[in-house]
Formats: C-alpha cells, structure tokens, sequence
C-alpha cells in the first residue's frame, strides 16, 4: 500500500488558512489596512462598493515595495517581520504570520500597484484563486493600492454565509475604526458606493475620537494616564454623565493592537462602580502599553486575543487608574496610588460587587408621569411559540407556568374593575403592585410603559400627530449613527418626529411624537440609535416594527424612577387598554401573579 500522508497543493492550503484569516469583507479591510499602517503610512483610503462583497480597495503612501517583494508577498509565510524565533516573542507590529495576502488571493481577485521611493517605475500583480495572472511594470504613485474583487467566487458556500450588506458595513465600519482610532498620526479616509463618509485628519487621540463619535464627547472626555514598571496606560474615559444604555465605543488596544478583555473591562466597570445610572456604560479608548515580550498576540488568527505576562497587576494598576482619573475631574471619590495598594491584590481580592447608586431619571420620556391613553389599532394576538423565535426566552415548561399565572390574572383581575381602584405602591421602584382577592398582581413598570408605546407606536399612520419643540435641537451623528439615520427618517418621521440635515452627518430635530417627552430629544435620538444597532431582530419583522421596539425601549420610563398614586394608575389604565397587556414585545411576561396559595408554600401553610 503506497503513502497515505501527501502534502496540500498550494491553492488548497492557501484555501484552508483563507478559512482563519479571510472571514468576511470586513477581515480583508484589517489585514490590509494594518498592513498599511506597518509600511509606515501616513494616508490611507479605504473605498467599498456592495459592502466589500465584490470591491474592496486601499490605498497608503507607506514604503511600497519592490518587484520581488510584491511577489513574494501572496506566498505563504512569506514575511519581513521574523527571521529568527525570537523575533516572534518581540512583535511590535500589526501583521507578521505571512498569511494575510495569500489567504485574500486564494478566495478572491486581487490587484496590486505598488512603488518604493527610489524606484521610478512601480509593479502591477493580479492573483486570482492563488494563480498570479499578471506581473507587469507600471507608473505608480509610491506606496501601495490593493484591490479585491468579487470576495468567494470560487467558494459559493462560504459566500451564502456572508450576510446582508447592512451587517457586512458594519464589520467594516468597526474595523476601520479600529485601525483609526489609536493611529491620530494618520490620515484616513472612508468611502462606500462613490459617498465619503469618514474624513479623518491628522491630529490628537482626543480630536481623533470627537471625529468618529460627535462633538458630544468635547465636553465629556476624561484624559487617563500612569505609567508604571509594569504597563503605560493612557487614553480617554468619559464622566458618567455621558454613559450609554449599550455597550458601544469601548475599545481597549495593546501596543497599538486593538484586543477583545472582558477581564480588564471587569476592572474599568469596577472603577465607576456608583456613578452609573443602572444598565448604563461608559466610552472608553485606552491603550496599554508593555514591553513586547511581555505580551503574546500569537494567541489566534484575528490577533484580538491576546496574553499578558502579569495580567493581575494589570487589572489593579487600570482599576486604580480610572479611579484616578474620575476624582481628578470631580466625578468620583478621592483616590491616589499612595493610599491603595494595588500590584499585591489578586483577581478575586479586587472584584467588585456593584451595589447601584439609587437613579436619578434622566430619561427622555414619560419623565413627568403623566401619560395619555394611547389609539391602539395594532391587531396583535397574543405570541405563539414558533421554532427559532423563543429560543434563550424560556422552556416550554415555564411558559405554561406563566400562562396558567397569566390566566389566573385575567379571571380575577379584568372581570373586578373595582378591584383597581384598591392602592397601588412600588417596590424596588421598579414593579407596581396592587392586591387582589386571592393574592398580589405585580406589574414591571418599564415593561409596561414600552408595550403601551410599543402598540402606540405600531397603530400610527403616516399622518401622526407631532409635538413641535420651541428651539429646535441638533445633533451630530457618528458614521454608524447616520448610516441609520439614512435608513429609518422615513419611519421616525411616520411617528411624529421632524428632521433637517445640516450637513456633515449633523440634523437638526424641530418635533417628536406627541406622545412622548420633549425633554432632551437629541438623548431620545442618541438612546433610540444605540438600542436599534444592539437589539437583535429576527428577519421576520418589519422595519416599522423595529423602529417601534427600539423606540419604545428608549422613551420608556426605568426602574428607579418614583411614580405618584395617579401615575401608577393611569400606567395600570393604559396597560390594560393594550391588545397584549400580559406579554412584552420580547416575550416575557409584563404581569405576574402572586397567589396565596403560593405564599402557602412559602411559608409551609396547610389549608
């Protein structure tokens, strides 16, 4: 019997590491442009068309590079950055595996153009399925411009797996601001479909972080810096008053390389602990800084998972330092290294145990508590379990539980009109509960307020009633921010809202609904935008019904937030006058039911 054992052709193999590196479009424009960026860039230009499924193209004035080396650059492990194993464990720059053009030209065509400084003439390079088609000479500007087109032709299951071009812009847009964020030194420019969307000039981190998430921030950005033996952090936090009801702008780099720690986030949420408003998180850009030998980035293919030699020190030292950096600027308690030891303490010495400051509502809407008795004319029945719609929601064993308490509520609670006007209070100011004949019915405010809206919301027509402010506000949208503004005006306007561009991603708002606060509608906006980018939608809903989900979630009132007698009441009035008062938008419940025979077995009552 001959031999088993045969080595991969080439295109294969490329084919196979194409499946570590080359993920999406999105994956193509890191690898690339952190190739820019190591060839000493100082311009950089991003274009796409079809959100980089068939046109991807970047453009540097790095060093460029010579005919072999441009060559020589979509052969496997072919790289400039290790000769020696050493030279492994004291990386200091973004690509150095010799993995990333090869693996590009095995699942897509590409077009290279480069030239050094002391060349006249550049190289062109076409590879395409691993196979360079073309090797000429021509003029070029000197540094480098790749093209990738038409990203798995040769692999059409990997291409159904891409999703739909509003996800893949996304990725893209995250990874452009990946690679923009910590490098302020270059110039980068973003354009998608012949539109510029992202024109960002040289200038300082803070300057660079205000041109890629609004000029809401001028105010807001708190600077952190310490240096010790151990690691140099510096970069930018922001005061509370700023945080956002989404996980969002947080961005933690390594030695420039942006990396995904969900243990030194432990420790920066940590640090606020008592300043945040429930469920709500800080922007943060912080770069650490260590020897290179002190950090493994070799750790996976995408390089965001990276190892820290002294990982614990670490967690103290960035505790400590936001610490810091929040009492400086008045929006924390008073802290210093010199009265709290840090390096000594380990990970479960230093974890925190949030213990939320009590809130003070802020919120956009329904802050006064007076609340109007939606039109509801939405046809909703009550949500039927489908496969795929309630998974992580609950079993099915629980969802019969809840009927049959959900059941329990309708008979004692609808038929007894009288049994409402019994008292109502609040406990943990975030459920109203009041007594039945048989027990408690305790209702989640928020939950509530968002299904009235939800439906309110939902029964609108193109005509609805608007409230016009008496200044209007502005607001200036991040890229992400307008790229949705784009998408749902319509919508928004359907509900009640007026807009007016202005101008470099900035609107001006003159009316919202009329049902809502006019207080601080630029945060109604900004809280809308952030819920909308994190919600996750099944395809079965329709755009109107996303907008009004998002919408609901961010003008609706939140746990904290203390409610009158009246308030209580007219909440309870308008639940029930809901298509579906029992069940939020999500699935869950809004109402349980607390029966005395529960209590029963609680407290070991035979009857």
């Amino acid at each position: 019997m001959g031999p088993r054992i045969k080595l991969l052709p080439d295109n294969i193999a490329n084919q196979i590491a194409a499946g570590e590196v080359v993920q999406r479009p999105a994956s193509i424009v890191k690898e690339v442009i952190e190739n820019a960026i190591d060839a000493g860039a100082t311009e950089i230009s991003l274009h796409i068309k079809d959100a980089g499924k068939t046109f991807i193209q970047i453009t540097d004035n790095g060093h460029g590079m010579s005919e072999t080396d441009a060559r020589m650059c979509f052969e496997r492990h072919a790289t400039s950055k290790v000769r020696t194993i050493e030279d492994l464990f004291g990386i200091s720059t973004f690509g150095f595996r010799g993995e990333a053009m090869a693996s590009i030209a095995a699942v897509a065509r590409v077009e290279m153009q480069t030239r050094t400084v002391d060349e006249e003439i550049g190289t062109r390079i076409i590879v395409q399925d691993s196979k360079v088609e073309e090797q000429l000479p021509c003029p070029t500007a000197v540094g480098t411009q790749i093209v990738v087109k038409n990203l798995f032709f040769n692999v059409p299951a990997r291409k159904n797996f891409l999703k739909s071009n509003n996800v893949e812009r996304k990725h893209i847009v995250e990874e452009f601001i990946r690679a923009a964020l910590p490098n302020p030194q270059i110039s980068f420019t973003f354009e998608e479909d012949g539109v510029k969307q992202y024109q960002l000039t040289k200038g300082s981190t803070k300057q660079r972080l205000i041109q890629l998430f609004g000029k809401r921030l001028e105010t807001g950005l708190i600077p952190v810096h310490e240096e010790t033996g151990i690691v140099k952090i510096e970069g930018f936090i922001t005061s509370p008053e700023l945080a956002k009801k989404m996980r969002g702008e947080q961005y933690f780099f390594a030695n420039n390389r942006f990396i995904k720690s969900p243990y030194f986030n432990h420790a920066l949420m940590g640090a606020y602990e008592g300043l945040l408003m429930p469920e709500h998180f800080p922007l943060y850009m912080l770069q650490l800084s260590v020897e290179p030998i002190r950090l493994d980035v070799n750790v996976h293919p995408t390089k965001t998972e990276v190892k820290f030699e002294d990982e614990k020190s670490i967690y103290a030292i960035l505790k400590t330092t936001i610490k810091k950096a929040l009492s400086e600027h008045h929006a924390g308690p008073g802290l210093s290294f010199e009265n709290e030891p840090i390096v000594e303490q380990s990970w479960l010495r230093n974890t925190p145990t949030h213990s939320p400051a009590p809130f003070k509502n802020t919120s956009t809407a329904a802050n006064s508590g007076s609340y109007t008795r939606p039109v509801v004319d939405s046809g909703f029945s009550k949500p039927q379990a489908q496969p795929g719609n309630w998974k992580d929601l609950y079993n099915i064993l629980e969802r019969q539980t809840e009927e049959k308490a959900v059941e329990s509520v309708q008979q004692q609670t609808l038929p007894q009109a009288e049994e409402k006007a019994k008292p109502l209070f609040q406990l943990g100011l975030t459920y109203v509960v009041t007594t039945l004949q048989k027990g408690l019915v305790v209702v989640h405010q928020r939950k509530a307020h968002q299904r009235i809206l939800f439906e309110h919301f939902m029964s609108l027509t193109n005509n609805a009633s608007s409230q016009k402010l008496l200044f209007a506000d502005s607001l200036q949208l991040g890229l992400k921010e307008y790229e949705l503004f784009v998408e749902l005006e319509d919508e928004l306007q359907n509900m009640g809202f007026a807009f007016a561009e202005l101008g470099k991603r900035t609107v001006s708002i003159s009316a919202v609904p009329a049902d809502i606060s006019t207080e601080l509608p630029e945060k109604l906006i900004q809280d809308f935008f952030e819920v909308y980018q994190h919600s996750q939608f099944t395809d079965t809903l329709s755009l109107k019904e996303k907008v009004a989900r998002s919408l609901a979630r961010s003008a609706s009132i939140r746990e904290g937030k203390v409610l009158k007698q009246e308030e209580m009441s007219s909440l309870i009035d308008q639940l029930f006058a809901c298509e579906m008062p029992y069940y939020h938008f999500d699935g869950t419940p809004i109402i349980v039911n607390i029966t005395t025979a529960d209590l029963d077995k609680k407290f070991s009552v035979n009857r």
